[in-house]
């Protein structure tokens, strides 16, 4: 009986398990959201614009966007992350335009090549360019 209500004591309750994974999950999120913000300086991938955590104007306002989506099971990795503008965020999620591909990969020039920007049209999606 002692054993079991030692082992008993040892085991994470439902709630506790939560909120670590949950801490986990931050955890991951703040060194992945790190590591882009050093590989992409604040500059949006697509619109090449200077941008700010918490600007007014979506078109400066820095945000960090999932390739493959979080709820997809896009995980916090580099090469899944890009930083684009509010707007950009917003023209993706609409549906409007799509970036995927690999946001680490670069050319013999050290110039980043690895995500593909695609706009749609009438006739589907066309891709715009290579970021």
């Amino acid at each position: 009986m002692t054993f079991a209500t030692n082992f008993k004591h040892q085991l994470e309750t439902r709630h506790e398990y939560k909120d670590r994974r949950v801490k986990d999950r931050m955890d991951e999120q703040t060194e992945c959201y790190q590591a882009v913000d050093l590989r992409d300086k604040s500059v949006c991938r697509v619109t090449g614009e200077f941008l700010t955590l918490g600007a007014s104007d979506p078109h400066k306002r820095k945000e960090r966007h999932h390739m493959i989506r979080r709820s997809r099971g896009g995980l916090h990795q580099t090469s899944n992350v890009v930083t684009v503008s509010a707007f950009v965020h917003a023209q993706d999620h609409a549906g409007k335009i799509r970036l995927s591909g690999d946001a680490n990969l670069k050319d013999g020039l050290e110039q980043f090549c690895g995500v593909k920007y695609e706009r749609m049209t009438d006739g589907g999606w066309v891709t715009v360019r290579m970021l």
